[in-house]
């Protein structure tokens, strides 16, 4: 292999690299704002419990005409607690 061989290798691996760090770069982007979102619902959350002095927390609810994530569950799960539980039923209604 010449050297303009392993220096056109090397450019090209050089590229792969630069563009996989674009992507994993875009992705942490995009986690971090659904991370930013799902704290700022359990921020509004909390504040209206204190307000009020009410407990209430995070819960998904659904039938066969709607899905609605509420913030009324008497449960004061978070926000992705209540997510999570949600995806648990789906995926075991699923698999019934």
């Amino acid at each position: 292999m010449t050297l303009n061989d392993r220096m056109n290798l090397l450019i090209a691996e050089n590229e792969r690299l630069k563009a996989e760090r674009l992507e994993m770069l875009t992705k942490f982007g995009e986690l971090n704002r659904d991370k930013l979102r799902l704290d700022l619902l359990d921020e509004v959350n909390a504040g209206f419990n204190e307000q009020n002095g009410t407990l209430y927390g995070w819960v998904v609810d659904w039938n066969h005409n709607r899905i609605c994530l509420r913030d009324s569950d008497p449960m004061k799960k978070s926000v992705r607690q209540a997510i999570d539980e949600f995806a648990l039923r789906v995926n075991k209604a699923g698999s019934a």
